[in-house]
């Protein structure tokens, strides 16, 4: 899993958000999170993936999660795929929020 951490600009305040990139399995009749074999962090949700069903109750199931309010919780890239990127505004790390979707991830030892 890829994760970028940028700077946003709010007026003279800088904080730290984080991009988040997951694959989204709509439809799947339950909400969860998961990390597969290959490392990618999935979400799991009940919505179909049309009229942006399944984007809104993303960004609304994350942001409970996180304990963050849904502001601080958009959609930056793949509104029409399973693959998106979340930007998360929050000074979360990502350690902690792994440790709120309830996920472990598994490092591998070379």
């Amino acid at each position: 899993m890829q994760v970028i951490s940028q700077t946003i600009r709010q007026d003279t305040i800088y904080t730290m958000a984080l991009m988040l990139h997951i694959k989204v399995k709509p439809r799947s009749g339950r909400q969860s999170c998961q990390v597969n074999k290959s490392g990618v962090l999935q979400v799991f949700l009940k919505s179909p993936p049309e009229n942006n069903k399944a984007n809104s109750e993303l960004i609304l199931y994350i942001a409970k999660l996180l304990h963050i309010p849904v502001s601080q919780v958009s959609l930056h890239q793949g509104k029409k795929e399973s693959k998106k990127t979340l930007l998360i505004d929050s000074p979360l790390t990502l350690a902690d929020i792994y440790i709120k979707l309830g996920v472990e991830v598994q490092h591998e030892i070379f």
